[in-house]
């Protein structure tokens, strides 16, 4: 007899004893570390598959998120509702596979009747947790794709679509494959950002190039506050993704609130080579005021970036 089993002679109430702290049952703990042997052993001797953690979590969704594929199909023979469980997040077991990059457990689970028309509290489905791990998850977005192709332009958190999210992971696989399925690339999210926004901020030069294989008309696309990918590439200072970005003639006198071009934030930074690639590409913006009446060459030099403010001063003369 094993130890676990050892103990449950003694004591069958220990099988159902909870972490204080967590609400963390042995069945849990067995789920997350992949005993399955253990798992048999608790179920056998009346543990509770449905109990759940202060967080909500099931041990199926545990077993899920980390790829125990022999547990969970334990857990299902067990009782097959432990696929209808979600967290506090609203997180379904297939959402928990979806997550860890496990096809081969999202399979079992569809297998055994769960369906991929499920939501979080966010409006996440599968699709968008496969897209915000999906590094190593191309197989498994494909099939989520090839399965529920509706899921490739709906919105969950923030209003991000798949495409969305997989641009903010910087994933160009990824990207790549939702754009070869048709994702949209005018949807934006909840802030008005479209998947040029999030290359630009990202500073990921070969994302952006990926983009702007379909998507060059979207670089004068503002945001909600005003702003165009232009404007968050200049302010953080990725002068790769403004030199890639100007080759594709945008409008960079674009002003966001305030009245600031992108070559305000810049130099306001002391972007100094984003500086010089935004006046070479249009000398007429050293002159251009924001509301305040201040030009880049103000920002600059109010900000105390005396190179940047030289550089500006000596192409004014």
């Amino acid at each position: 007899m094993d130890v676990c089993a050892c103990i449950i002679a003694q004591d069958p109430s220990t099988i159902q004893l909870r972490n204080p702290a967590t609400s963390c049952t042995a069945l849990h703990t067995a789920c997350l570390e992949g005993q399955s042997e253990i798992v048999d052993t608790l179920i056998r001797n009346g543990a509770d598959t449905l109990a759940q953690t202060l967080a909500g979590s099931a041990p199926v969704h545990m077993a899920c998120h980390e790829g125990y594929a022999e547990i969970v199909k334990q857990l299902i023979e067990a009782d097959t509702s432990c696929l209808n469980l979600t967290d506090k997040k609203g997180m379904y077991a297939i959402h928990q596979a979806a997550c860890g990059g496990h096809l081969n457990v999202v399979e079992l689970l569809l297998d055994a009747g769960a369906t991929l028309h499920v939501y979080d509290s966010f409006g996440d489905v599968p699709l968008h947790y496969a897209c915000y791990n999906s590094t190593n998850n191309m197989q498994l977005i494909e099939k989520l794709l090839e399965l529920d192709p509706d899921s490739i332009d709906r919105t969950g958190e923030c209003g991000m679509t798949p495409l969305h999210v997989a641009c903010e992971e910087e994933v160009v696989p990824a990207v790549e494959l939702l754009l070869s399925h048709g994702a949209s690339i005018d949807a934006t999210d909840d802030d008005g950002w479209n998947g040029l926004h999030y290359a630009c901020a990202s500073g990921n030069v070969q994302l952006l190039e990926l983009l702007l294989q379909k998507m060059t008309p979207y670089l004068n696309v503002t945001s909600r506050i005003g702003e165009t990918p232009i404007h968050k590439a200049a302010r953080a200072g990725h002068a790769a993704i403004v030199e890639t970005a100007l080759k594709e003639k945008p409008d960079v006198r674009i002003a966001a609130p305030g009245g600031r071009t992108a070559l305000h934030m810049a130099a306001h930074k002391g972007h100094l080579e984003v500086v010089k690639l935004l006046v070479q590409y249009d000398p007429s913006m050293l002159d251009v005021e924001d509301y305040f009446g201040d030009t880049p060459l103000a920002d600059a030099r109010a900000e105390g970036h005396e190179d940047t403010a030289s550089y500006l001063s000596s192409q004014l003369i």
